[in-house]
């Protein structure tokens, strides 16, 4: 009788932790792939004249001057989306797995959970040396009008690093969240038992009892008592 290993909660949590920022991940990089490859391939729209009260307005402007003085801007972008889609699906993949109480889920599970953070970091790094300075050259460039009650750019800039800063933090929190559940002793053990079960049922009960030393009977014939049947 093959032996049905018991799933530790812990696995169920990671899993649940799998589901979300899988599907997340699955989802913002299809609306993020979608919406740079409509800004790509759209045509330009004119630009609406200006009132001598109201200036002119274009909503464009600021992903034209990016996808100008950023180097790759849409495909970069783009391709980023597309790697969170596959990391997404096989998050999704590595949840159901570890419900299996598959260690090649576990593995997985750990591989793309780090994976997905580096590429994050170089998403980040992109960001930062070439999205961040050129953001800050439009508005610098774009200013609002005299008398407004704050500088635009400055703000842009401020609100960049604010959101960097907690994307970090949050994914180094959900990698906690997946790997070091997945590296506990007993976690490891249950994926063991499960990979290989044990199938006789006397090496079963030997070791849910710890009775190393019992020996069953011989089907042989029966016991010797050391009595005869024969006259003294």
């Amino acid at each position: 009788m093959a032996r049905i290993a018991k799933r530790p909660g812990s696995v169920i949590f990671v899993a649940v932790v799998l589901f979300i920022v899988g599907g997340w991940s699955l989802l913002g990089g299809c609306c993020g792939m979608g919406s740079m490859a409509v800004q790509e391939f759209a045509p330009v729209q004119p630009q609406r004249p200006a009132a001598k009260e109201i200036p002119a307005i274009d909503g464009a402007a600021l992903q034209r001057f990016m996808a100008k003085e950023v180097p790759g801007y849409y495909p970069v972008l783009i391709t980023f989306g597309a790697i969170d889609v596959l990391f997404g699906v096989g998050q999704i993949a590595a949840g159901i797995g570890l419900l299996r109480l598959s260690s090649l889920a576990r593995t997985m599970a750990i591989l793309l959970s780090l994976g997905k953070l580096l590429v994050s970091f170089g998403n980040h790094a992109y960001q930062i040396i070439y999205v961040t300075p050129a953001t800050t050259k439009f508005f610098e460039q774009n200013p609002l009008p005299q008398g407004a009650p704050f500088d635009l750019a400055a703000l842009m800039r401020a609100m960049t690093w604010l959101v960097l800063g907690l994307v970090v933090a949050f994914q180094l929190a959900v990698l906690m969240m997946i790997v070091l559940p997945l590296l506990m002793s007993h976690v490891r053990q249950a994926f063991a038992d499960a990979a290989a079960p044990a199938n006789d049922d006397d090496r079963l009960r030997r070791r849910d009892t710890g009775d190393d030393d019992y020996i069953p009977p011989s089907s042989s014939g029966p016991p010797d008592t050391g009595i005869t049947d024969r006259p003294p």
